[in-house]
């Protein structure tokens, strides 16, 4: 593994953890956020879980989560 892998690795695996995307940026030395795009790569599997848990025809009266039937 290269070192360029490692830390692109660790900066993906902090992020999709939900570290602060700021400090992330000053842990790798970078100056804007948009340097932060070649490290981060989201996948369909990042965006599920806050889709099921914050999208209203997720929720039911309670605020309990149930599948969508309609």
């Amino acid at each position: 593994m290269s070192p360029h892998a490692f830390r692109r690795s660790c900066a993906t695996g902090m992020i999709r953890n939900r570290a602060n995307p700021a400090h992330v940026k000053d842990l790798l030395g970078h100056e804007d956020f948009a340097s932060l795009d070649a490290y981060v790569r989201l996948e369909i599997q990042d965006l599920k879980e806050p889709h099921r848990k914050f999208h209203p025809r997720e929720q039911d009266g309670d605020g309990a989560n149930t599948p969508c039937t309609k």
